[in-house]
């Protein structure tokens, strides 16, 4: 995956299961930049869903 530390931070949490509200909380930061934090994952992976940045996620766990 091609992000930053803080972007796979945020994309592990998704892989884990956590729901944007939950993301927030644990970040510190509104429901708003989490969503915006993922609509940039999603450009920058070129995928459309939660679903498909999960299975990136847990793939790349895998690797390293």
């Amino acid at each position: 995956m091609d992000l930053t530390s803080e972007e796979r931070a945020l994309a592990r949490m998704v892989a884990d299961g956590k729901s944007n509200r939950a993301i927030a909380v644990a970040l510190g930061v509104s429901l708003r930049t989490v969503e915006n934090r993922l609509q940039v994952i999603f450009a920058k992976l070129d995928i459309e869903s939660r679903d498909a940045l999960e299975a990136i996620a847990l793939e790349e766990s895998k690797s390293s």
